[in-house]
C-alpha cells in the first residue's frame, strides 16, 4: 500500500493519495509513532472501531 501512495504523490493526485495514507489506519495499522502515552484512548482507535463504539453509544 505505501507504494501506492507513492505513486499516487508522484502523479500529483492529492485525493487518491489521502485515500490511499487512509486505508492501513482503516484496516488497524499503527503509524510509526503511534500510541505514545499523550494519546487519548479514542486517539488509538481505527474509524471501524471508532465508528462502532459511536453507534453503540447511540442504542
Amino acid at each position: 500500500m505505501r507504494s501506492t501512495l507513492v505513486i499516487f504523490e508522484r502523479l500529483g493526485s492529492r485525493s487518491w493519495a489521502d485515500r490511499a495514507r487512509a486505508e492501513p489506519r482503516a484496516a488497524g495499522e499503527r503509524q510509526t509513532g503511534e500510541g505514545r502515552p499523550s494519546e487519548g484512548v479514542l486517539d488509538r482507535l481505527t474509524p471501524q472501531e471508532l465508528q462502532i463504539i459511536r453507534m453503540a453509544a447511540r442504542a
